[in-house]
């Protein structure tokens, strides 16, 4: 059997996390075994537990944290895995240290969606990249990108993310908002989504705007915002300035995300950075249409450019049903279709598998 230790920055409802449980369901059980170590603390233990991956969470305090750094060599000293597979750039640096530590067979990481600001961070995203046995990326065109920003072209693996099938909720739109702290009138209102870190590259801030615009147009159009960060206190003071209190929900972590994105009416991501991407996968695989910021700079992705608050908003306006709007939605650009994530109903895709497999079970390199 073999023993994969993962690492991973925090725990997100549509992030490394979700595609870690589709990866540990999705795997041949007897064949691996799965231990994560998670730097920063999250509310998603319970589920990947669930899924037969047992976590410990390391609380880390500063980016390289000594302490935390020790933590971590103990669990890999004792459980000894056979490779250490990091999720994001972050991790990226604590896997390679400790797979040099504990004499890990193979080291996996999972590059990130864009290139790190500084010039340091791109020196040590190329070094780890050169020490590593392979470097997932999420698909061909994140291939390229990885290969334009000097990265090793050997060791680039492309392996795109996945998503489960779409399941029927389990309560009614009344109670499921209920069990959250809403108001009764929001039951008969639209809703709109938005999955993500409370960062400021994930531009809440401009979804937080278009929801001002929008309630002039549709004033029972109401702005969820599912998942933590650091940028959370300054979010709810910018809605509590613009006084848009009543129309705009932070909820914190989901419990179930499927569940949540199962009462949705549009679902908007505004961030464009990829850390999202998981969740826009899963609403359009649950039919909700999605409204994403566009990259002019490949020519790619709906709708909208970054900082169009406005655009944002008369186009959910559209879908929301207003009739002066509906022609222009509808000469739009749709968002592409997820046909080739959808290929089995009971979890990643069966290629998936076999690629994440191949991939987990190859020999170390020399």
């Amino acid at each position: 059997m073999t023993r994969i230790l993962h690492i991973l920055e925090r725990l997100e409802s549509y992030g490394a996390a979700r595609q870690l449980e589709l990866l540990a369901t999705g795997l041949p059980p007897g064949a691996f075994a799965h231990r994560a170590c998670v730097l920063s603390a999250g509310g998603l233990s319970a589920r990947l537990e669930r899924s037969g991956v047992a976590v410990t969470v390391l609380g880390r305090r500063w980016p390289l944290d000594p302490e935390t750094w020790w933590r971590m060599r103990r669990v890999a000293t004792g459980w000894r895995p056979d490779l250490v597979h990091a999720w994001g750039p972050t991790a990226a640096v604590y896997g390679l240290a400790v797979a040099k530590a504990c004499r890990a067979g193979r080291l996996v990481v999972r590059a990130g969606p864009t290139p790190p600001a500084t010039a340091i961070g791109r020196a040590v995203e190329y070094g780890i990249a050169r020490c590593a046995d392979a470097v997932v990326v999420g698909g061909p065109a994140a291939r390229e990108a990885a290969i334009a920003r000097r990265l090793p072209a050997a060791r680039l693996r492309a392996v795109p993310d996945g998503v489960a099938a779409a399941l029927p909720p389990a309560y009614a739109r009344g109670p499921w908002l209920r069990q959250l702290g809403l108001a009764e009138q929001t039951t008969q209102g639209y809703l709109v989504g938005l999955f993500g870190p409370l960062r400021e590259a994930e531009r809440i801030k401009d979804a937080i705007w278009a929801a001002d615009l929008l309630k002039v147009v549709r004033p029972d159009v109401h702005l969820l915002v599912f998942g933590e960060g650091p940028h959370r206190d300054r979010l709810l003071l910018f809605r509590d300035q613009v006084l848009i209190r009543d129309k705009v929900h932070f909820l914190g972590e989901p419990s179930d995300a499927g569940e949540a994105l199962a009462h949705l009416d549009v679902f908007w991501s505004a961030g464009g950075t990829g850390e999202s991407a998981g969740a826009v996968l899963a609403a359009m695989a649950a039919g909700i249409p999605v409204h994403a910021r566009a990259d002019r700079r490949r020519g790619d992705g709906p709708l909208v450019p970054r900082g169009a608050a406005r655009r944002t908003g008369r186009r959910d306006a559209a879908a929301l049903g207003i009739p002066r709007r509906g022609a222009a939605h509808g000469r739009s650009r749709p968002p592409p279709r997820p046909r080739r994530f959808l290929r089995r109903a009971d979890g990643p895709p069966l290629c998936r598998r076999v690629r994440w497999a191949s991939l987990l079970l190859g020999p170390a390199r020399e």
